[in-house]
């Protein structure tokens, strides 16, 4: 009796006393056992990718004013941005934070000490970067009054270029921007919390869109059409190294209410980045093209949002350091050195751990920028 025969002969004995069966082996089954990996969570990011990821880039704070109009006047409109012509390019989609008029004729309407306008000319700089969205919710939208604000959201359109955060109503400053890149679905949000209160649109009026607590209500409506919200935001304490409080809890409850990314900007440097649930937060880029001189400038960076081409994930980010202590490097703005680069991140690392205590994760690049994965 060979041993699978002996075996079916116990199992037969087994049965007739206890009524139990067991499971016999099967008899064309291989020695030897093929174990295959469990495929991976697709809502988890791979660190391995067969195609390149999604990119969304977002630029700071941008004027032509000062120091931006003079080397646009000297030079070439183009020349302020020349040196960051690649990192846009190699981006499938670009925003920016436009915190100036673009109007021709227009008189500032109130007596800021600041007031922005900038030549339809000049804007020009904004195709050469192939920017493929202004958000325009900040405090320098209305210098020039509802009618620079209608004249600057024409130049853009004349340049293809659209707009959100602004409109002549609220219905029209409170609709988010929806788009597609290679199959992922984005909604914009763009709004601030600096300014005046004729700033603000309200009913009828035009303005920029400010905080309110519908803007959570929108966030969860936009994520209903989109896989992806990104909230745009003009907020904090200028050349404040850190957010607030209560800055905090804002951006966390946005991301709550299912944005993937709060990206801030106003203090004009730069502050620290966070995950936060399934979403990232930059609570300020600093300034990307900014005319202005003062001590209390900076490095700042330009981050890159990067998502999953196969599963729409959000699978990490790129921060991309450039310069920004004008006094020192003048306003032509460019990747940082590699020395300059050691002294953000140095900073920067300790930024995040301030924020948040888990120790970032970044794979810094010989070019100087850094990567840093969702976990």
């Amino acid at each position: 009796m060979n041993f699978l025969n002996k075996q079916f002969f116990y199992a037969i004995l087994l049965f007739l006393f206890t009524g139990f069966l067991p499971v016999l082996p099967d008899q064309n089954q291989d020695k030897q056992v093929t174990i295959q990996k469990i495929p991976e969570d697709p809502a988890t990011p791979s660190t391995e990718l067969t195609k390149r990821p999604v990119g969304i880039l977002f630029a700071g704070d941008t004027h032509f004013e000062w120091a931006i109009d003079d080397m646009q006047k000297k030079y070439s409109m183009y020349f302020p941005a020349e040196n960051l012509k690649s990192m846009f390019d190699k981006s499938d989609f670009r925003i920016l934070n436009l915190e100036t008029t673009i109007s021709e004729k227009t008189k500032p309407v109130n007596s800021k000490s600041y007031v922005f306008r900038a030549h339809p000319q000049q804007a020009s700089l904004l195709n050469y970067l192939d920017i493929n969205l202004a958000v325009i919710a900040n405090n320098h939208t209305m210098d020039m009054g509802p009618e620079g604000l209608e004249n600057t959201l024409r130049s853009l359109t004349e340049r293809a270029i659209p707009a959100v955060g602004a409109g002549m109503d609220y219905k029209e400053a409170r609709s988010p921007y929806y788009f597609t890149v290679r199959g992922v679905k984005f909604a914009v949000v763009s709004l601030s919390t600096i300014g005046a209160k004729e700033l603000f649109t309200y009913g009828k009026n035009p303005g920029v869109l400010p905080l309110t607590n519908q803007i959570y209500r929108d966030i969860a409506a936009a994520k209903k059409s989109a896989d992806h919200v990104i909230v745009s935001i003009h907020w904090g304490i200028e050349y404040s190294p850190r957010p607030d409080r209560n800055q905090i809890i804002i951006a966390r409850r946005m991301i709550d209410f299912g944005a993937t990314a709060v990206i801030g900007h106003h203090p004009h440097i730069p502050q620290a980045v966070e995950y936060y649930k399934h979403g990232v937060i930059a609570y300020s880029l600093g300034n990307f093209l900014f005319g202005s001189i003062n001590h209390y400038q900076s490095t700042n960076f330009v981050i890159q949002l990067l998502f999953h081409p196969e599963n729409s994930s959000l699978y990490g980010i790129e921060i991309y350091p450039i310069t920004g202590d004008y006094k020192k490097t003048g306003h032509k703005v460019s990747p940082l050195t590699e020395n300059d680069a050691e002294h953000f991140w140095k900073r920067f690392y300790t930024q995040c751990l301030e924020l948040n205590p888990i120790k970032p994760e970044i794979s810094i690049q010989k070019e100087g920028y850094g990567i840093w994965l969702k976990k």
